[in-house]
């Protein structure tokens, strides 16, 4: 499965953060050292200029380095820990800091949320919903649903009875009812829809394992 969308605002405006900070330098470290020219530079031939650019050898630019993955991971724990904070565990400075997580986020890497408890915004309908569509069609619908505040995330299948799934959140079930319907009339591509009611869930994150020393160029 891939997937066509995935958010966490549940109907309200995502807040882009930019972390708090201004200019310090954290202490050297081991993994994060300067060398000879003041670049920063890790223990994987990774040279890195005090403004946050870097090219380590044959890296693409969609491949995430060890201080980005490094950078993500304080992120998980605290997403408005301070760019200083986060340089001085890094060992960079918070400048560096500051132009690595732009670079991250204008790349669409990485964005930093509020996510609010869906009991609090009254949403009382919460479920998985798999949708059969005439051939061909997948792309397009799940283009079609991806602007919709209410859905969280939207996942094409290359296997199973279903072509695409998705995560749906709203007031009620008489919500729902309505939403079921105007969606058949709305959207001729759709042959069948199966609902997977959801009572509780039992573990939500995002971490997906990003740490300093995952992937595949990890040492």
């Amino acid at each position: 499965m891939r997937f066509g969308k995935f958010h966490v605002d549940f109907t309200l405006q995502g807040i882009a953060a930019e972390s708090p900070g201004g200019a310090g330098a954290g202490p050297a470290s081991s993994r994060w050292r300067p060398d000879r020219r003041g670049r920063i530079c890790s223990g994987e031939g990774m040279n890195m200029s005090e403004n946050g650019n870097r090219r380590g050898r044959g890296q693409a630019d969609n491949e995430l380095d060890m201080l980005d993955r490094a950078l993500i991971s304080l992120l998980q724990e605290d997403g408005r820990m301070s760019f200083p904070d986060i340089g001085k565990r890094l060992g960079v400075s918070a400048n560096t800091a500051r132009a690595r997580f732009n670079q991250l986020k204008e790349k669409g890497a990485v964005q930093v949320v509020a996510f609010p408890d869906s009991a609090f915004l009254e949403l009382g309908f919460h479920a998985v919903l798999g949708l059969r569509l005439s051939p061909g069609t997948a792309e397009s619908v799940a283009s079609a649903l991806a602007p919709r505040p209410e859905i969280g995330w939207i996942g094409l299948l290359l296997t199973g009875g279903f072509d695409v799934m998705f995560e749906l959140s709203l007031r009620d079930n008489a919500a729902f009812g309505e939403y079921k319907k105007k969606m058949f009339e709305d959207m001729p591509e759709i042959t069948a829809i199966e609902t997977f009611l959801v009572s509780g869930v039992s573990k939500f994150h995002y971490a997906l394992g990003i740490s300093p020393d995952s992937g595949a160029g990890a040492k």
